[in-house]
């Protein structure tokens, strides 16, 4: 549950997704909706102060809104590439953090195997496919950073990712601007509290040795 919590790239895509989206309602050219949308996305980069996660994540998406831009058609696996590549020219001992060596093998996995996640149409059935691919990948760095693994993150994820990006996220930018509602917020946050607490009573942790 705490990757959905945590600064990381996840935001991001919230992030500009939200604001390409308001502008594209307010019927602003394309090339204009993405230049905005970037310096959206750098002033959050520096707001978190560079997290490594973050840095990985928002000069992907510059990348990728380039290449789309200007039609480069250089394959994301390659953009991504290039973007663990800059930053490791920028700064070789970023590769020591944790939270960066997650994001860029989690991301080059779920590019990777993208043809095997889009094959289906089903929200969940998607979300299940991207957790196991996400799973299997992390699996190495999560024993040698945690020395464990829970067996059942996979299907917490089918719980958890619906309700925090499609409830408690939207609630909380909506709360925002109309306090009235977080009063409805509190009460799915408390919903997430307690099914987090059914969900800890299930031991399903392997622990490894160090």
């Amino acid at each position: 549950i705490s990757h959905l919590f945590s600064v990381s790239g996840m935001h991001i895509s919230i992030l500009s997704s939200v604001i390409i989206f308001i502008l594209k309602k307010l019927k602003i050219e394309e090339e204009w909706r993405y230049f905005i949308t970037i310096i959206f996305v750098l002033f959050f980069m520096f707001l978190v102060n560079l997290c490594p996660a973050v840095l990985r994540s928002g000069i992907f998406f510059i990348f990728v809104v380039v290449n789309d831009i200007y039609y480069f058609h250089i394959k994301s696996i390659n953009l991504l590439l290039l973007t663990v590549s800059l930053i490791m020219f920028i700064n070789p001992y970023i590769i020591y953090n944790n939270g960066f060596l997650f994001s860029a093998i989690i991301t080059g996995s779920l590019i990777s195997f993208s043809f095997i996640i889009n094959k289906y149409n089903n929200y969940f059935i998607k979300l299940f496919m991207t957790s196991l691919i996400a799973f299997i990948f992390s699996f190495p760095l999560s024993i040698y950073c945690s020395y464990q693994i829970n067996i059942l993150s996979i299907f917490y994820n089918l719980i958890f990712v619906p309700l925090v990006s499609f409830v408690i996220f939207p609630l909380s930018l909506i709360c925002l601007f109309i306090p009235i509602f977080s009063g409805l917020l509190n009460v799915f946050i408390f919903i997430m509290e307690e099914i987090a607490v059914l969900c800890g009573l299930i031991d399903s942790n392997i622990i490894f040795s160090r």
